[in-house]
């Protein structure tokens, strides 16, 4: 083979593999098939977000993976609460809420994101995958975007642990609770709807020096069916993009924002009052 015709075959190569593996890294590859096969780090591992894609259809092309991501949380496992080698609880994800909002310019944005970057001021860091995020509406686990050090992530996404079932020490059966949220309609008697509950079991009734708290894979479990609907006191944003050192956007308290990134055990019927009632499906 002559020399040039050998550089420029071995340059389109180059530039080919390198193509290739730009397409993949835009593409999820999470289904079914890869959650059985893959523990729940591995899982969100594999989240690549949807920088790339057409901001128009960004939110339906993430519909898929956080669905087969939110079956891996509410079937694949569960956590336990130790102190020393005592088990105080396990706590089972119930329903679970996704987030998503990039940080480019003219990308897909979820202002209710807790963990993103402020209008005003220095960027934040990246949550190492699979890390509590913990704030005033509950506990989220992040899967943003893994750069260099952690600096300037492309994408924020985590979901929110919405509602679980508990177990007390060696005891299977789950704790009843009976109380529900005004907007919670359905009524699961072993189902804590109150989210900020979460700490107590988490983090709570143990020696700060003797405590660990994991996620224990179980891949035994049978995987059950998904009901997806709207997040939960979710509201849309105006306007949707803002630049920064701007003013933030505000909520419109009238409309729920229409992405049905939240997913149940159970077939929910909620009711925002004023609002809107709606039934996941």
């Amino acid at each position: 083979m002559p020399r040039q015709l050998h550089q420029k075959s071995l340059i389109f190569v180059i530039v080919t593999l390198f193509n290739a593996n730009n397409n993949a890294e835009m593409t999820n590859c999470i289904d079914e098939e890869f959650i059985r096969k893959h523990n729940l780090l591995e899982c969100l591992n594999e989240f690549t977000g949807a920088i790339g894609q057409d901001t128009k259809d960004k939110s339906e092309s993430l519909n898929s993976p956080f669905q087969a991501l939110a079956k891996k949380a509410l079937y694949g496992g569960y956590f336990v609460v130790k102190s020393g080698k005592k088990v105080l609880h396990r706590v089972y994800i119930h329903t679970v809420e996704f987030y998503y909002h990039e940080e480019i310019q003219g990308g897909l944005r979820d202002w209710i994101v807790y963990h993103k970057n402020p209008l005003k001021g220095n960027p934040k860091d990246a949550f190492p995958i699979g890390t509590f995020n913990s704030h005033q509406s509950g506990v989220d686990i992040t899967f943003e975007e893994q750069t260099p050090n952690l600096k300037n992530p492309k994408y924020r996404a985590s979901f929110l642990i919405r509602s679980f079932k508990v177990t007390t020490g060696d005891n299977e059966e789950f704790i009843e609770f009976g109380k529900y949220p005004d907007h919670m309609k359905s009524r699961i008697k072993d189902v804590e709807f109150y989210p900020t509950h979460l700490y107590d079991y988490l983090f709570m009734q143990a020696p700060i020096t003797d405590i660990s708290i994991g996620w224990q894979d179980d891949n035994a479990q049978e995987y059950g069916k998904v009901f997806s609907g709207q997040r939960i006191n979710v509201f849309e944003y105006e306007p949707k993009e803002v630049e920064a050192d701007a003013k933030a956007p505000v909520k419109n308290e009238k409309k729920l924002d229409d992405r049905k990134w939240a997913f149940s055990k159970d077939q929910l019927e909620i009711s925002i009052k004023g609002v809107k009632d709606y039934t996941f499906e």
